[in-house]
């Protein structure tokens, strides 16, 4: 694997552990897991907690104004990633990151 690709997982990692840790674990402790998978073209990251609901969809965030103090963790998360889905089941967020395609 690339060091470049390695990191951008890192940067994407440790975003969404601010994020779930910040926003998902506010009421109180939160249960997550984290498996990773590696393709010969590319990483999966996937994270599944039990805490509180994501208040917005990856898809719909944009970069904030270049004064906000808040709200960078997405759109950074999307500019070294191929892909970042969220999802919620009844119980459990679900975060799948999926790096960009090396090894072509």
């Amino acid at each position: 694997m690339p060091e470049e690709t390695r990191s951008q997982i890192n940067i994407a990692v440790g975003e969404i552990v601010a994020n779930i840790v910040e926003h998902a674990a506010k009421n109180g402790p939160v249960l997550v897991q984290m498996s990773v998978e590696v393709h010969p073209d590319e990483v999966h990251v996937i994270f599944t907690d039990d805490g509180a609901p994501c208040p917005t969809y990856p898809e719909t965030v944009n970069m904030p104004d270049e004064l906000a103090e808040r709200g960078r963790g997405i759109p950074m998360m999307q500019s070294v990633l191929r892909k970042l889905t969220y999802h919620r089941s009844a119980t459990q967020n679900h975060w799948r990151l999926i790096s960009r395609y090396f090894g072509r």
